[in-house]
């Protein structure tokens, strides 16, 4: 080949290992994650500034009472929770499953914004395969620990911050009526 030709499947190779490495956003892994949160019935929440505002955070969990979902929202900030009740039909048709601890990490990064990820801690889950050891927040901005075994996470990244497995990641979709977390 000549030296052209070389250049170019060695860019078209370089390109197919960028994007398998970086992948769509979300990643596969055996936790079903299911949340759809309507904008116009709820525009004030703490869920819609998650998704808007870099670097705010909050950890949800869903809860059913008297046949209503309830959205329960756990801000970083500490700012106070919210308890959200999904009163209309619409809302509480969708069956909301919410990873490996039914709790969802939803924010929006500094530089990639809206990102989600799974509240169990990943490490605990490798090493244990339990289902018992929900991240907290930390006492630093953009991190959260486990108090199960001390490894620390970040927010922007998901990286474990001691080393061993990422947070587990999920797809976020924002748009005009709904904020939908997936995998």
């Amino acid at each position: 080949m000549r030296s052209k030709e070389m250049r170019r499947l060695g860019f078209c190779l370089l390109m197919l290992v960028v994007l398998v490495l970086t992948g769509c956003g979300g990643e596969e892994h055996d936790y079903l994650c299911r949340f759809t949160f309507n904008t116009l019935f709820h525009p004030t929440s703490k869920i819609v500034t998650a998704v808007t505002a870099p670097g705010y955070f909050v950890w949800i969990e869903m809860e059913r009472k008297n046949g209503i979902w309830h959205v329960k929202v756990h801000p970083a900030d500490q700012s106070g929770d919210e308890d959200i009740p999904l009163a209309t039909d619409e809302e509480n048709i969708v069956t909301y499953e919410l990873g490996a601890y039914n709790g969802i990490i939803l924010g929006s990064t500094n530089f990639n914004g809206p990102i989600a990820f799974d509240r169990q801690c990943p490490n605990c889950l490798q090493n244990t395969g339990m289902f018992n050891s929900p991240l907290t927040w930390s006492k630093k901005t953009m991190e959260v620990e486990c108090d199960r075994c001390d490894h620390s996470y970040s927010l922007e990244t998901g990286a474990n911050l001691q080393g061993g497995p990422r947070l587990m990641q999920y797809v976020v979709r924002v748009n005009a009526n709904n904020i939908t977390v997936m995998n």
